[in-house]
């Protein structure tokens, strides 16, 4: 084979091989979308301790949260360049504040960070979640969501009634 006939072929691998980055990128995009929605819906008219689940009530730094009370379940997402894939993760703290507030205490429970990645796995679409050391479909993932939003509610309360983590 010429030079010029294996360039071509390894053009068009190339091709292929950016073709289905880009369709990844978007299955990634929709899946977190799909995602941020199933805690949205699952929390809707729901209550925990008296205190009403809200989903991003006001204008915030993070759009994209769902609030128990003061915590919150912040989904937030970054690229590296404009066509590369999504980073996603969410982050467990005190509810991001509306731009007129500000914190008067800054203690309180130490934030909980969980890096998502989207994996094909057996053909079903799953999310690897790095610190749970586990892959969750995106229903199971929406549910530990809030799980964990509650448990992280249920430390601060313990913190501000007491002055100590649980």
């Amino acid at each position: 084979m010429t030079n010029f006939k294996e360039y071509l072929r390894l053009q068009k691998q190339n091709d292929k091989a950016g073709q289905s980055d880009v369709e990844f990128a978007v299955k990634i995009a929709a899946e977190w979308s799909l995602l941020k929605e199933r805690v949205r819906a699952l929390s809707a008219n729901e209550t925990h301790q008296g205190e009403a689940f809200e989903w991003a009530p006001y204008a915030a730094a993070y759009t994209d949260f769902v609030k128990l009370k003061n915590a919150a379940a912040i989904f937030r997402e970054s690229r590296s360049f404009p066509d590369s894939p999504l980073s996603c993760e969410v982050f467990f703290s005190h509810r991001p504040l509306a731009a007129n507030q500000m914190w008067s205490v800054e203690k309180a429970p130490p934030p909980q960070l969980w890096h998502l990645a989207l994996r094909m796995q057996d053909g079903e679409t799953m999310w690897q979640v790095k610190e749970l050391r586990t892959s969750l479909t995106t229903e199971d993932l929406a549910n530990e969501i809030l799980v964990a939003l509650i448990k992280y509610f249920d430390e601060y309360e313990v913190f501000y009634r007491t002055g100590r983590w649980l």
